[in-house]
């Protein structure tokens, strides 16, 4: 509007206007909010804890639901992640999912972020399975599975079976994406507890920005700083 405004103003009288306003805004509510905003974004993207990152370049989704293959979704167009499994119990959801991620790359190629070709490379990222034994390789799982407590158990469970036969024992991390439970009552059905916490997403995932980490008691350091590292990879603000 300002802008607008001073095209038809001489110049000093343009000058003048435009101090005025900015003069003016620059010490409003508003603004104090915005730069606020801008440095405690910046500042969520740096925050680390007493541990570096885990490097997870292997990341397993765990239900391709809605919110599950949103997440495998911007999790395959992070440069920092070499494959995604998404894991379901029919191929028919999977089949469904893998239609819906290809729609989502589809609308990111036509609004210019990506090429074709790029697109379809990230895609081939992707590994859909109804078995377990496909995140055997994954350091990482973010459970999107529905909000039931005996669900989620079942999953912690069969993560956790699959995991205990890996020949090289490296850790691996388990974050829920759940917005309704106790998360102290889920860790307590997870095989090690501190490598368990939130890893809230927001509906739709590939337009909302934000991403809770909510951790609890038994969560250790090095789990917060691992969800911190993945959601910045994801391009999303922790």
């Amino acid at each position: 509007t300002v802008a607008i405004r001073t095209l038809t103003m001489a110049m000093q009288e343009a000058l003048e206007y435009e101090s005025a306003v900015f003069s003016e805004r620059v010490t409003s509510s508003q603004s104090a909010n915005l730069v606020a905003l801008r440095l405690n974004s910046s500042r969520a993207k740096k925050l680390s804890s007493t541990s570096p990152a885990y490097n997870v370049t292997d990341l397993a989704v765990i239900g391709s639901g809605v919110m599950g293959r949103e997440i495998a979704f911007e999790a395959l167009c992070a440069d920092a992640i070499n494959s995604v499994v998404l894991v379901d119990i029919k191929e028919e959801f999977l089949e469904k999912a893998g239609a819906e991620i290809g729609k989502l790359m589809a609308a990111r190629v036509r609004s210019g972020k990506y090429t074709v070709s790029e697109g379809e490379s990230k895609l081939r990222k992707l590994k859909t399975s109804v078995s377990y034994d496909a995140i055997i390789n994954c350091q990482a799982i973010v459970e999107a599975v529905p909000e039931v407590e005996a669900i989620k158990f079942s999953t912690y469970a069969q993560i956790d079976a699959v995991m205990a036969t890996r020949v090289v024992a490296t850790p691996y991390f388990i974050y829920s994406n759940t917005s309704a439970l106790n998360l102290e009552h889920l860790a307590a059905h997870v095989a090690n507890p501190a490598n368990f916490c939130g890893m809230h997403f927001f509906n739709p995932v590939s337009q909302m920005g934000a991403v809770e980490i909510p951790a609890i008691d038994s969560t250790n350091a090095e789990t917060i700083s691992t969800a911190i590292a993945i959601v910045n990879a994801l391009g999303k603000l922790p």
